[in-house]
């Protein structure tokens, strides 16, 4: 989600199942965590994964579960929750009488035919029975504190879609440096195996002005990216590879004075050169909304553009066949 942008042509990640995190808590009661997480490895071994986020696959969409036992022991009740805290899916059951162990291994299964049904299904969430996803005695009104923590506060990136706004800067190394203000948005696709976000931008560099000779030359350039970019969660925030296509718009005027009458020769030449270019982001969140972004990366272009002087193979100035580039972009995302 730079502004750097990817190619229009980039073919999206194929839909596939989400994972989710066994349970690790509680240990007693029936079911307990342990007797759920085997359920939930023997019914779904692709979509399983263990509750210790460092082991978590990168780039993936990780629902949470969270087992809890009812204060007076009568329910049992599971949860899925995504990265930004929201609960996805939410069942009761009862305990078993006797807490026999079949009896748990039973309810547990049950648990796991559930989430199995859910990854098939999402909507299965509006088919539950409205009674049992009432308050529990004593705890209405009372979020558990295992459904609002984890890696949302943070921004870790986009599950369900959105669209980002940011405006940043740039400074790039070449023939000679180059500094370039740029407003982009990026669109998240959410509901992928990876996440992807198409982004567009488009910016304003600052002019490079020549002399020799008299002739004076003056040549500004307007970037123009699309792109897309993945996420990879590390730390506080998320890396955000990108590989982008654009072009570059140029726009030379120059001077040249003529011997007779004083007069001055004004040219101008409008041209267009393509552009590829990579980078990697890292974004860090500040709130449900604001972020802050640096990135770092180098580009290549198919195209060099040599200013001449008139009448002269002499070059007063040139676009760059490759270079480095580095900035730092603040935005807003909106879900």
């Amino acid at each position: 989600m730079t502004s750097f942008g990817l190619v229009p042509f980039i073919v999206l990640a194929t839909a596939g199942p989400r994972l989710v995190a066994v349970p690790s808590a509680p240990s007693n009661g029936c079911p307990n965590a342990a007797q759920v997480a085997d359920a939930l490895r023997a019914r779904l071994p692709d979509a399983a994964v263990p509750a210790r986020m460092e082991l978590w696959p990168s780039a993936r969409d990780i629902l949470r579960s969270v087992l809890e036992v009812a204060p007076d022991g009568t329910l049992v009740r599971f949860s899925l929750v995504d990265s930004r805290g929201d609960v996805q899916l939410r069942r009761s059951l009862p305990t078993a009488v006797r807490g026999d162990a079949e009896e748990c291994i039973a309810l547990a299964e049950a648990l796991a035919a559930i989430v199995e049904r859910f990854l098939d299904f999402p909507d299965y969430e509006s088919r539950q029975d409205p009674s049992l996803a009432a308050p529990w005695p004593g705890t209405a009104g009372v979020a558990p504190t295992s459904l609002v923590a984890g890696p949302a506060a943070n921004d870790r990136g986009p599950r369900h879609g959105g669209l980002s706004l940011y405006l940043g800067g740039t400074l790039q190394t070449g023939d000679q440096t180059d500094y370039a203000a740029h407003l982009g948005a990026g669109l998240e696709v959410g509901r992928l195996r990876v996440p992807i976000a198409l982004t567009g931008s488009v910016g304003w560099a600052m002019d490079h002005v020549a002399e020799l000779a008299s002739t004076r030359s003056t040549l500004r350039r307007i970037p123009i990216r699309l792109g897309a970019a993945t996420q990879l969660p590390a730390g506080p925030g998320v890396f955000e590879p990108t590989v982008a296509l654009g072009i570059d718009v140029i726009h030379v005027t120059g001077t040249t004075p003529q011997p007779s009458d004083a007069m001055v020769l004004v040219t101008e030449d409008w041209q267009t050169r393509p552009i590829l270019e990579g980078a990697v982001g890292y974004r860090i969140g500040f709130g449900p909304r604001l972020f802050v972004r640096a990135l770092s990366g180098a580009g290549v272009a198919f195209v060099r553009y040599e200013v001449t002087r008139m009448g002269s193979p002499a070059v007063l100035q040139s676009t760059p066949r490759t270079y480095l580039m580095a900035g730092l972009e603040t935005g807003m995302v909106f879900r």
